[in-house]
């Protein structure tokens, strides 16, 4: 959703009449139902946007006027000691955003961290304050799938001591706070939040409407270095698979696919490591010569590393900009 001019075009496109239509398969699980939920700036439950809230007014004691921060804009806020705390709700910025070394800037600066999840991450051991909070099988809720239906599911076990429904944790510091949100059981959010999500309009105008970076290309013209196209393992280094050692044993070892001709020109061979250098630092990989990937790009899992891609990118960098390293062999050994 970074992209107007690209979310400009499919939104054009799915009302042209061509017979064809914009389908948008987010990177993450819940990315869909968030939308509809009205987490991104700008927008609000349904993608209605603030200054057309319909129902939304009504349910709610008070409408933002203006949009609010995206992830990168918090972070960097935080980094630069503008805001005061962070509330990570099943959220992991050192592993899930693009960029680490900002959120660990971002995590040190603030007074105070408030984690709310499921199992201990990379960002755990910088919380002031863990909320443990239960599992999909452990409570009621529902799933959006990427077409946009939401699928119900039941209390399989019961959570462990202390484990609350992300609902209810909100729903008692929001009491603390002083603020009733008029919530006793998972039913009153589920009532309260269904006709407010029903979507208004497309999805590509909506999320045209709320993206706000500037758009980049991602042509290889006039720039140095490779574009790094980050693609997501089926099995990664994610919390969820922590312990599950048998299937975690089954997960291909991660490479970086380079096309042949960029091989060529940077001496490597397939099955050699290749340092792949951005401006803030360096990975190394295997390299895996293929023409599955375009000229002037090279792939590489973001879930399945020790460290995160985010490193390659550099302080300096522009939110949203592409990512572009150099590829380089390795020195030979005692060089």
């Amino acid at each position: 959703a970074g992209s107007p001019g690209a979310l400009a075009a499919a939104s054009e496109l799915s009302r042209a009449g061509t017979g064809r239509a914009f389908a948008w398969v987010p990177r993450k699980a819940g990315a869909r139902g968030a939308v509809d939920a009205g987490l991104l700036p700008g927008l609000l439950p349904g993608g209605r946007t603030l200054d057309a809230p319909g129902p939304v007014a009504d349910v709610w004691s008070r409408v933002p006027e203006a949009p609010g921060r995206d992830a990168d804009a918090m972070l960097r806020a935080a980094a630069n000691g503008e805001l005061v705390a962070l509330y990570l709700i099943g959220v992991d910025p050192i592993r899930d955003f693009e960029d680490p070394q900002l959120a660990a800037r971002a995590l040190e600066q603030v007074d105070t961290v408030i984690v709310q999840d499921l199992l201990e991450t990379e960002t755990t051991r910088y919380a002031d304050v863990v909320l443990p909070a239960a599992a999909p099988q452990e409570r009621v809720g529902s799933f959006t799938t990427w077409e946009g239906r939401r699928q119900a599911f039941a209390q399989v076990v019961p959570p462990p001591l202390r484990c609350l429904e992300d609902w209810d944790i909100v729903r008692q510091l929001a009491r603390a706070m002083g603020a009733d949100l008029g919530w006793e059981t998972a039913m009153d959010v589920r009532r309260e939040a269904a006709p407010l999500m029903a979507a208004e309009g497309s999805l590509p105008d909506r999320l045209a409407g709320a993206a706000s970076a500037p758009g980049h290309e991602h042509g290889t013209e006039d720039h140095d270095g490779l574009a790094v196209e980050v693609v997501p393992a089926l099995l990664g280094r994610g919390s969820m698979l922590h312990g599950a050692d048998a299937l975690n044993a089954t997960a291909r070892a991660p490479h970086a696919w380079v096309h042949p001709d960029d091989a060529a020109r940077a001496g490597i061979t397939a099955g050699d490591p290749v340092i792949l250098r951005g401006s803030g630092g360096r990975l190394e990989l295997p390299a895996k010569v293929t023409d599955r990937v375009a000229v002037g790009c090279v792939r590489v899992p973001d879930n399945a590393l020790d460290t995160p891609v985010g490193v390659l990118i550099g302080p300096e960098a522009e939110p949203g900009a592409p990512l572009r390293v150099r590829l380089e062999a390795p020195a030979p050994a005692g060089a």
